[in-house]
C-alpha cells in the first residue's frame, strides 16, 4: 500500500536518505553482487538510400515497418523492416484529406489500419491509403510548436473496447512544457490532458504530487521538470519521470491514472550521482526498465574540450550519455556507454521490450545520400 502526501523539502530529504540507506545495507549484506549485469548488443542494421534528411516516428511490431517524416519534401514515408523505402505521401494543404495545422506527431494505429496524426488543437485518422477517417478538433491548455513538421510518435492508449484512441495532446516525452504556468484550479492539480474522440471530451488527468518527483514545489523558482515516460499499451500503464528525478510514477490507465507505485532510484548507485539527467526511458520487460541519462560536463572541462575543437558541443558528445538497466528489484547495473558512433540527439524508437533502433552519426566529410541504422537488444548475464 502507498499513501500519497505532500512532501515538503525535508521530507523529500528524508525520503531519499532512506533509500540511500536500503541501498548500502543491501551492498553490504552481498545483495548488489547478485545483481544480473546487462549488456548491449548489435542485433541487426538498415540503410535507407535517401538524399534528404528524415526522423522515423514510429515502428509497427507486427507489420515489421517503420512511419517516417521527411520535413524537405514535407512527406510520409513508409519504410520496411530492410530499410526499402515503401511509398510516400505528401498531405500538408486544404483539400479534404490534407491538413493545413502545424503537426507535431504521427503514429500507426496499432489496433488496425492506418494513422494517427495530431496537432495543437486537432487529432487525423487516416486509413492505409491516406485518407481521412475522421477529424477532431480540441482546444489544448499548451500550445506548441515544432518547426519542420512533426518529431515523435503521437501518444495514445485504447481503453478495453473502445473504438477510438485516447490522446495526450502536447504531451510528449523529454519535450519541455511550462508545468509551473498551470493554475491549479484549472487543472485540479493534475498534470495532463487527455483527448476523448468518442465524445469530444479535453479533461485534465493525473493527479500528480510533485513532492515524490523534485524537493520543490511548481511555485518555487528552482522547480525545473520536464516529463519523460513511455505508455505501456498493452498492460494498461503510464510509467513517468522527469529529467530532474530520480523516481519513477507508475499509473493505471483505466483507473483515470490512479497512482499504482513509485518506484525510487538510488542516486548513490549511478556514475553521475544523480547529478545528470534521465532522458529517456524504455521497458526492458514486464516489469525492468532501460534509462538512458546524460551526465553533462563541467564549465573547466568544456574549456579544455573547446582548446582541441572549437566546435565541441557536450549534448552531442556520445561519450555523456549512459544506459541503465533497472532489474525487478529496482536495483541499478553498471552502467553501458553509449554507441560512440551513434546520435544521442537523433530518434531512439523502441521496436519491442529491451530492443531499440538508433541512428549512426552522419558522416561530415561526406555528403549524406543515405542514412544508417542499427537494432540494439538489452541482454542480462
Amino acid at each position: 500500500m502507498i499513501i500519497i502526501f505532500n512532501l515538503s523539502r525535508v521530507a523529500y530529504s528524508i525520503f531519499i536518505v532512506l533509500t540511500t540507506i536500503i541501498f548500502f545495507s543491501c551492498k553490504e549484506n552481498g545483495i548488489q553482487s547478485q545483481i544480473p549485469q546487462a549488456e548491449l548488443h548489435k542485433t541487426n542494421e538498415m540503410v535507407i538510400e535517401r538524399d534528404t534528411r528524415f526522423i522515423i516516428l514510429d515502428h509497427h511490431l507486427e507489420k515489421n515497418v517503420f512511419l517516417a517524416y521527411d520535413a524537405i519534401t514535407k512527406s510520409f514515408i513508409r519504410i520496411d523492416g530492410k530499410g526499402k523505402v515503401i511509398d510516400e505521401i505528401e498531405r500538408a494543404g486544404e483539400g479534404p484529406n490534407e491538413y493545413f495545422t502545424n503537426i507535431l506527431s504521427a503514429a500507426f494505429n496499432e489496433r488496425g489500419d492506418g494513422f494517427f496524426l495530431q496537432s495543437s488543437n486537432e487529432l487525423l485518422w487516416y486509413n492505409e491509403n491516406w485518407e481521412v477517417i475522421n477529424r477532431w478538433r480540441f482546444s489544448s491548455f499548451f500550445n506548441i510548436i515544432f518547426y519542420g513538421g512533426p518529431k515523435i510518435k503521437t501518444p495514445y492508449f485504447f481503453l478495453n473496447g473502445a473504438t477510438y484512441p485516447q490522446v495526450l495532446p502536447s504531451f510528449y516525452s523529454n519535450i519541455k512544457i511550462p508545468i509551473a504556468d498551470v493554475d491549479p484550479s484549472i487543472s485540479s492539480q493534475n498534470l495532463l490532458e487527455v483527448f476523448d474522440p468518442s465524445d469530444g471530451s479535453l479533461t485534465w488527468k493525473l493527479p500528480i504530487q510533485f513532492g515524490f518527483f523534485s524537493p520543490y514545489k511548481p511555485a518555487d523558482k528552482e522547480f525545473d521538470l520536464t516529463q519523460v515516460y513511455f505508455l505501456d499499451d498493452n498492460q494498461k500503464l503510464l510509467h513517468l519521470t522527469f529529467d530532474n528525478s530520480l523516481t519513477i510514477g507508475i499509473y493505471d490507465l483505466t483507473k483515470n491514472f490512479e497512482l499504482v507505485k513509485y518506484v525510487q532510484i538510488v542516486e548513490q548507485s549511478l556514475e553521475d550521482k544523480g547529478k545528470g539527467k534521465t532522458v529517456s526511458l524504455f521497458p526492458a520487460d514486464e516489469s525492468g526498465y532501460i534509462l538512458l541519462r546524460y551526465s553533462g560536463i563541467s564549465e573547466v572541462e568544456l574549456e579544455k574540450k573547446k582548446v582541441n575543437n572549437e566546435y565541441y558541443f557536450p549534448l552531442t558528445d556520445p561519450t555523456l550519455y549512459k544506459f541503465y538497466f533497472l532489474d525487478k528489484g529496482h536495483l541499478v547495473s553498471p552502467p553501458i556507454s553509449f554507441p560512440e558512433n551513434f546520435d544521442p540527439n537523433a530518434e531512439i524508437i523502441l521496436l519491442e521490450n529491451g530492443k531499440i533502433l538508433m541512428r549512426e552519426k552522419d558522416k561530415d566529410d561526406e555528403e549524406s545520400t543515405y542514412s544508417k541504422y542499427a537494432v540494439f537488444e538489452f541482454r542480462l548475464n
